[in-house]
């Protein structure tokens, strides 16, 4: 059995843990821990029988050298090297798990933390005209050749006159309020909403429902360029699909209300039958 052919850093993993396994290793006196990680850390991949053009002769050397004792071992507890290889593998699940929490506790902040900026001032008028269903300022909000994508309702349009005619009929069907709750400053920037009401595209609610979900706005001169809305699935939002008037023949994908049932990114799912 010999060493890989191709670079790799998957046998450097088990040199570190049996130079770090002290005097029951058989790489004692053989090869640094030091050089191995000094390997570990390199961008490129390693073989221990590569040539090396970056300065790192003794430390490839060492490491072949390492690599051939290893497997000539007869009394290396493979067992250790396992369980360092199954800790190592941990630590990183756990490192990459908190890196994650902390990015997406970060990724969505508190309206709050814009202040008196541009940006708060247009999440005013953003919530101010969904809220109080203002057609004409809403419209203002985007950019000649703007587009909206509802990404729930399978919705995408482009320019002021389609935008005119959805947001009006939008806003004649439904009484919601709009409140952004947390901000995501990115590329597309996001916005965190929960809209409120008891009405939604010309469907009547048995109560008043939350509905939570996002925008991803692209601006353009302080103007939207696109904008994309996602809906959260939720009690509300089942019940306007099912009982929504059918849109159209169905389709792969989406959403799609029928006579008998509604399909869901491509799930179909009978609707309640009226009286």
């Amino acid at each position: 059995m010999g060493p890989p052919n191709q670079p790799t850093k998957a046998f450097l993993d088990i040199l570190r843990e049996c130079a770090g396994l002290g005097e029951n290793s058989c790489l004692v006196n053989l090869v640094s821990k030091e050089a191995l990680d000094e390997l570990a850390a390199s961008e490129k991949g390693i073989s221990p029988r590569m040539d090396d053009q970056s300065g790192r002769t003794e430390a490839i050397f060492a490491a072949s050298r390492g690599f051939s004792a290893l497997l000539k071992a007869q009394d290396l507890d493979w067992q250790a090297v396992r369980d360092g290889a199954r800790t190592m593998s941990e630590q990183k699940r756990e490192r990459l798990e908190m890196s994650d929490a902390a990015r997406k506790e970060t990724e969505l902040l508190p309206v709050e933390v814009l202040g008196e900026s541009r940006l708060a001032n247009f999440v005013r008028l953003w919530s101010h005209a969904w809220s109080s269903r203002k057609l004409e300022l809403l419209l203002s909000l985007f950019c000649d050749d703007g587009e909206y994508r509802d990404l729930r309702f399978d919705i995408n349009i482009s320019g002021k006159a389609e935008l005119r005619q959805y947001f009006a009929t939008v806003f004649h069907k439904s009484d919601l309020s709009l409140e952004v709750k947390r901000i995501g400053l990115s590329d597309p920037t996001k916005f965190e909403w929960v809209r409120r009401g008891a009405r939604l595209l010309g469907v009547s609610l048995p109560r008043q429902y939350e509905f939570w979900g996002q925008s991803g706005i692209t601006f353009t001169s302080d103007r939207i360029l696109s904008c994309e809305d996602q809906w959260d699935v939720g009690d509300g939002i089942m019940y306007v699909l099912m009982n929504m008037k059918n849109p159209g023949p169905p389709r792969q994908g989406g959403i799609v209300v029928n006579d008998d049932r509604v399909i869901i990114d491509g799930v179909s799912v009978p609707r309640r039958k009226r009286e």
